[in-house]
């Protein structure tokens, strides 16, 4: 589909403005919004375009299909391996199978048949056509035999629970590139490209405090995305040093800035607790591109009374400053 009429005059007076510089993240809001009816072949700025115009509806995508892969196999984790409780494989509990069926969907079919010697498609029909589904009870029922391939292909997809990012900062600007080329505007891929860091703090600040759907959360709870550091933070105020006494320099970088989600979980105890991992990843230190206004200086949860702890606190809402940093709003 082509991009005609008004809808790429406006396309490109937004393009220019981020060839110029005169952009923020309500401009990159409104490029996305923009492309979204063409993205079809770009999934990651898809799937950001698409939490940016329903920003309520957050049910569906490849980071949804990600974060809802991560919390079935942590209840699974909770479930059955903590506690080393058996998997009674003549009726699997629905989101058992819907762990084994997303994790290949979600796949790279390539690497699916490099490394099962089987296409995707026919991974997942045997999948669906062994486990049948008994909505009443809850449970996927076992018709037939499970053949010793296919147990060995489901251990080992339950045995895996994978940390890498939905998509990270090249994915989404790879896919912007990829509309340009294939709408005719390459002319403004130079400017895409120069100002790849700063459209992805945009995308930080678009991501930043969106809420997922949990598909199979029994207590209504929901997974919350917020920007975060790649290392939580560094002491102040403290000297640390070696067995003969000499001074011991630390690493005192926040690290990269990427968007973390989390959701909550039982402890054994009984008490709350979150689980949180990397759903999109980007190139941007901390440092260079966050302002004062994120600063935190406390004393840690536990140490040295003395002590104080130095990291950026995004419990709040965030934007883009006039020198194009992140800041609290």
């Amino acid at each position: 589909m082509e991009i005609q009429g008004n809808d790429r005059y406006k396309i490109e007076k937004i393009l220019r403005n981020i060839r110029d510089g005169q952009f923020d993240e309500i401009t990159i809001d409104s490029l996305l919004i923009g492309l979204r009816p063409y993205s079809r072949n770009a999934p990651a700025l898809r799937d950001i375009a698409d939490m940016v115009a329903h920003p309520e509806e957050r049910n569906k995508g490849p980071a949804n299909t990600y974060i809802n892969i991560f919390y079935r196999h942590w209840r699974f984790l909770q479930e059955y391996t903590f506690p080393k409780r058996p998997l009674d494989f003549a009726g699997l509990p629905i989101y058992v199978k819907k762990i084994l069926i997303k994790k290949i969907e979600s796949a790279p079919a390539a690497d699916i048949e490099k490394r099962y010697k089987e296409s995707q498609k026919t991974i997942i029909s045997r999948l669906n056509n062994l486990f049948i589904e008994d909505k009443k009870t809850g449970t996927a029922k076992l018709k037939g035999k499970l053949t010793n391939p296919t147990f060995e292909l489901v251990k080992e997809l339950l045995s895996t629970l994978s940390g890498m990012p939905a998509y990270d900062q090249h994915d989404v600007i790879h896919g912007l590139l990829k509309i340009l080329d294939a709408q005719g505007l390459s002319e403004y891929a130079s400017a895409i490209e120069s100002g790849s860091d700063k459209i992805t703090a945009c995308i930080l600040a678009l991501f930043h405090k969106r809420t997922h759907t949990l598909e199979d959360a029994d207590d209504g709870f929901e997974a919350n995305c917020e920007i975060a550091t790649e290392n939580g933070g560094y002491p102040i105020g403290v000297t640390y040093v070696d067995e003969n006494d000499q001074p011991v320099q630390i690493d005192k970088a926040l690290g990269k800035l990427h968007v973390l989600c989390g959701f909550p979980v039982k402890r054994g105890d009984g008490s709350m607790g979150t689980i949180s991992f990397v759903v999109f990843k980007s190139d941007l230190e901390a440092e260079e591109w966050c302002d004062a206004s994120l600063a935190s200086i406390k004393p840690p949860l536990s140490g040295p009374a003395h002590m104080l702890w130095f990291s950026l606190d995004f419990d709040r809402a965030v934007g883009i400053s006039r020198d194009f940093k992140l800041t609290a709003l």
